[in-house]
């Protein structure tokens, strides 16, 4: 992910600000909550991904300016949002992850 082109012609390299937020967002989530899928988007972002089964699933978008975009699967509820992270872990995102990794 880190070169222009890694995933087809027009597709972003992830730059080294957008890791550094990842990094600290990951060490600002308890213990428990910090086991997620990572993985890189076309569009230079980062994703997130805490997954039990296909309908207990949350990921999250990280953008390069601290602005996180959500979705979440937990049973019937099926919420997305969006939230800044400023150093420690947003409110709303702990609140999700909880649902859905403990149902």
């Amino acid at each position: 992910c880190s070169q222009p082109g890694w995933e087809g012609e027009g597709s972003v390299q992830v730059e080294g600000q957008t890791l550094r937020l990842v990094i600290d967002l990951i060490e600002s989530l308890p213990k428990a909550y910090r086991m997620s899928a990572i993985s890189g988007e076309p569009d230079g972002h980062v994703n997130l991904e805490w997954y039990v089964n296909p309908r207990r699933v949350l990921t999250v978008s990280v953008r390069p300016i601290g602005l996180l975009y959500w979705a979440a699967l937990a049973g019937a509820e099926d919420p997305r949002g969006s939230c800044h992270f400023y150093g420690e872990a947003p409110k709303t995102l702990l609140y999700w992850i909880q649902r859905v990794i403990d149902g």
